[in-house]
């Protein structure tokens, strides 16, 4: 298996993925993880019996991030706040903390029931349990 990130930006970025990415087998299926609104980095990590995702989101508000999984698909969406009549005063603005979403296709490997999500020093931590079956030993094959 094999993760591909789309952006919604080029048609090489769709087909060849994002930056330089490394991209190995895990609990989401073959397919593009996608995302809309401002771009924000997510790792991805393997653990015996867990993977992990960190979604890089300084100076947020915890309150307006939504976690949720409905038929085998992850949703990141954090919304910002507006200010009614509030415009932006800057001359040039690298860094931008506006709304956002990212979406991963899961697999069977993920028990959907175990599912955590904590916001820490500018960093959502969403941890995806796996199930019995993904944290089985590999068996080993007598050769004759």
């Amino acid at each position: 298996m094999h993760f591909h990130n789309q952006s919604q930006g080029t048609q090489e970025g769709r087909r060849n993925g994002c930056g330089s990415h490394q991209h190995r087998g895990g609990f989401w299926k073959q397919m593009a993880a996608m995302h809309s609104g401002h771009h924000v980095p997510v790792n991805i990590k393997e653990a015996d019996t867990h993977y992990e995702i960190s979604v890089f989101a300084p100076a947020r508000e915890k309150a307006n991030f939504s976690v949720t999984i409905k038929d085998k698909d992850l949703h990141i969406v954090y919304t910002a706040p507006t200010a009614e009549g509030q415009e932006s005063q800057w001359s040039k603005q690298e860094y931008n903390a506006g709304s956002f979403s990212r979406q991963f296709l899961l697999n069977d490997k993920i028990d959907e029931t175990s599912v955590t999500a904590q916001y820490l020093e500018g960093v959502l931590h969403i941890t995806l349990a796996k199930t019995a079956a993904a944290q089985a030993p590999a068996q080993d094959i007598h050769i004759v």
